[in-house]
C-alpha cells in the first residue's frame, strides 16, 4: 500500500513510513513474532522507541497475523521484505514443532499458547512461499482446505472465532496462491485475468 501511495504522491513522505514500519517491526520482534499493537516511547522530537504497547500489552494474535500474510504477498524485489522474513521467524519455528500456527504469542518472552484456527494456516501460505518453505505451506493449505470444507458445510455454526474472519484471511491466501493476483513492485495489483489492451493507431 506504501509503496502505491509513494507512486502516486512521489514528494509524499510514504518512503519513510515504509522504512519506519519496517523498523518498527524490528525492533519490537526479538523472538521473531509480531505483537498485535506496538507502542512508541519518544526521547525527544526527532528520536523514539518501539516499546511494548501500555494497553495491549506484548500479545501477537488476531491482529498481528495479518503481518506475516502481507509480508508473504510482497513482491520478490521489495527491498524491505527479504529482512522482515529473516526476521520473523518465530511463527514457523512454532509451526514446524506443532503443525499449525499457535493463537496467542507473548512477543517479548517467545511464548506461545493455543491452536489457531484455520484461518492462520490461510494467512501463513504465502509467508511460507517466500520463506522458501514449500513443505509448511502445502502442509497449512491441506488444514485450510479440510477445515474451509467442513466450515461451508456448517455455515451457521458458532463456535470459535467468527467464521468471516477465517474466510476472508482464507479468500486472500488462497487467492494469492493460486495466482489469481499479485502485487507489482510499485504495489499496483495485477489480476490473473487482466490483459492490456490492444494499442490502436488513428488513421
Amino acid at each position: 500500500m506504501l509503496r502505491r501511495l509513494a507512486k502516486e504522491a512521489p514528494s509524499g513522505p510514504w518512503q519513510a513510513i515504509a522504512d519506519n514500519t519496517a523498523k518498527m517491526i524490528r525492533q519490537s520482534s526479538p523472538h521473531g513474532y509480531v505483537a498485535d499493537w506496538v507502542g512508541y516511547q519518544g526521547d525527544s522530537a526527532q528520536s523514539g522507541v518501539f516499546v511494548s504497547d501500555p494497553f495491549k500489552g506484548e500479545t501477537g494474535s488476531y491482529d498481528a497475523i495479518r503481518v506475516y500474510l502481507w509480508l508473504g504477498m510482497s513482491d520478490a524485489t521489495e527491498p524491505l521484505a527479504g529482512p522482515l522474513l529473516n526476521r520473523l521467524d518465530g511463527m514457523a519455528r512454532s509451526t514446524v514443532a506443532t503443525g499449525v500456527p499457535p493463537e496467542t504469542v507473548q512477543v517479548l518472552q517467545g511464548n506461545v499458547q493455543g491452536q489457531g484456527p484455520f484461518g492462520f494456516s490461510a494467512a501463513l501460505i504465502p509467508y511460507f512461499q517466500a520463506k522458501g518453505q514449500p513443505r509448511l505451506a502445502n502442509q497449512q493449505r491441506r488444514r485450510v482446505e479440510q477445515t474451509l470444507g467442513e466450515a461451508l458445510a456448517k455455515p451457521d455454526a458458532t463456535d470459535g472465532p467468527p467464521l468471516y474472519y477465517n474466510f476472508m484471511l482464507s479468500l486472500f491466501a488462497l487467492g494469492w496462491a493460486d495466482k489469481h493476483y499479485r502485487f507489482r513492485e510499485d504495489g499496483t495489483l495485477k489480476l490473473s485475468w487482466e490483459t492490456a489492451c490492444t494499442r490502436t493507431t488513428a488513421r
